[in-house]
This record gives C-alpha cells, sequence and structure tokens, in this order.
C-alpha cells in the first residue's frame, strides 16, 4: 500500500489525463520530501538517548552497504558502457533505497510494531542522503562534455 497503490495512482493518473499528472508532479514530490524527513525524524526523535550507539552498532555496516551498492551500480553502468548521465541515475537510484517503507513495515501497530527494527533503516536513511548528496556534487561538478560525450 506504502509504495504500490502510489505508483499505480500516479502511473494511470499519467496516462489517463498526463496535464493533471505533469502539474502535480512537482508538488508530489516535495510531499513525498517532507513525509520521509517526518517518518525518519520520528524515529529519531524516539530513539533520541541510544542515537550515538545505533551509529556505532549498525552504522558502519549501513554505510558499507549504501557504499557497496552505490559502487556497484556506477560500476556496472561503466561496464555495460551507459552514459554518464545514466551510470549517475542508476548509481542514485541504487544508493538511496527505500528506508521510509523499511521504517514504517517495522515501526507500524499493524505490521511488525518493533521500533528497534526500524533502526538500521533509519540510520541507512541518514547515510544514504549524505553520500547521494555527495555524489550528486561531484557529478554535477564534471564538465558537461564529459557527462554528455561519454557513451
Amino acid at each position: 500500500m506504502i509504495t504500490i497503490l502510489p505508483v499505480v495512482l500516479g502511473m494511470l493518473l499519467k496516462y489517463k489525463v498526463p496535464a493533471i499528472a505533469t502539474k502535480v508532479n512537482k508538488p508530489l514530490k516535495y510531499l513525498s520530501i517532507f513525509f520521509l524527513t517526518v517518518i525518519i525524524v520520528g524515529v529519531i526523535l524516539r530513539e533520541r538517548q541510544n542515537i550515538v550507539g545505533f551509529f556505532v552498532a549498525v552504522g558502519l555496516v549501513m554505510l558499507s552497504l549504501n557504499l557497496s551498492t552505490m559502487l556497484l551500480g556506477y560500476g556496472m553502468g561503466f561496464v555495460m558502457k551507459l552514459s554518464q548521465p545514466q551510470k549517475v541515475a542508476i548509481t542514485l537510484e541504487v544508493g538511496i533505497q527505500n528506508g521510509t517503507l523499511a521504517i514504517a513495515i517495522a515501526s507500524a501497530p499493524t505490521l511488525l510494531n518493533n521500533p528497534t527494527m526500524a533502526i538500521p533503516a533509519a540510520i541507512y536513511s541518514l547515510i544514504m542522503f549524505v553520500t547521494g548528496g555527495l555524489f550528486s556534487v561531484w557529478s554535477n561538478s564534471q564538465k558537461p562534455a564529459k557527462i554528455f560525450t561519454d557513451v
């Protein structure tokens, strides 16, 4: 319901009424960022006394997972001789996973109802924004000729 329903509704809207889909695209993007932030901040506030311990316990593993998926995504794009923009898109897609979904599933009273299980996802979510942001800054700093001619 958290992932499939919005995607299906968005696809139907884009198919049936593309003009409206185009108009609501940007506001919905900001709304999703807002909800992502609310969920992550909620978990962190609930566990604020333990956050440093959580980073010590799972931070290195989550950073390793994040960096290895990003490296594999970029490397596969390189091996498949994709363009630089395609490599960047794949790298960000695999690096910025759906931590919100994992947090929601772990924390929801009707699902797992175990906020402790949401901690690795919350730590990953914090890390992925930093690494994804740094990667975005790096990729945007590349010369346009190099990015768009690398095929």
